[in-house]
């Protein structure tokens, strides 16, 4: 009953923010689009709502029934950051245009602009060329050329794992990260004392 209240009250959030972004006059007047920024944000704040209450399910099942933890479960508790989406575009007489055909028409104009401007003129082809030549001339020093040469150890192996990020997708091996931290705190702090666990460390240090 409580997501049935809750969808609902999110469609009538979209249906307001819908029937705002369609009056007259909507691209011009800075009240309405104060409005449906308001009910953006409060939109928002009912998901995150819902995605917190998600993954305190979760975490709450994990922790009860022992379900194996995967991506999923990993993603549920990552903070999410708002997107960037450009809501509007500045037309050629200064004023804002919210619509999807307007955009569309102003990003169309910029984009013809962009691809008749001139292409490299000869001084700056030059001075390009000369840059990259100076910076192919660049030698490594002995200490950078040492860092390259020596061997990967099983500590920079372990600090690897453990910076890398939650929720990616697979790698070539078909293993996710998480599986990698998990494997590898059972190397250092071994749920069961009378059982051997692999050092995964060690075995992609000789990779």
């Amino acid at each position: 009953m409580c997501r049935k209240r809750m969808n609902q009250k999110k469609n009538k959030l979209l249906n307001k923010i819908k029937k705002i972004k369609s009056k007259p006059g909507f691209e011009r007047s800075l009240d309405m689009q104060k409005e449906a920024d308001r009910l953006d944000n409060e939109l928002s704040q009912m998901e995150k709502k819902k995605l917190d209450k998600a993954a305190a399910t979760s975490a709450a099942r994990y922790q009860l029934k022992g379900e194996a933890v995967n991506k999923y479960w990993f993603a549920i508790g990552k903070s999410i950051t708002d997107e960037s989406i450009i809501h509007g575009l500045t037309d050629n007489q200064n004023s804002l245009q919210m619509s999807t055909k307007k955009m569309m028409d102003i990003a169309t104009e910029y984009h013809g602009k962009l691809q008749k401007m001139p292409k490299f003129n000869e001084p700056r082809q030059q001075a390009t060329c000369d840059m990259a030549a100076l910076m192919s001339e660049k030698k490594f020093t002995e200490d950078d050329q040492e860092i390259l040469s020596s061997k990967i150890t099983e500590a920079e192996v372990i600090s690897t794992i453990k910076k890398s990020q939650n929720g990616k997708s697979l790698g070539r091996d078909g293993f996710i990260y998480e599986w990698y931290k998990l494997v590898l705190s059972w190397s250092e702090k071994p749920p069961k004392e009378d059982t051997q666990y692999p050092n995964i460390a060690y075995i992609l240090e000789k990779a």
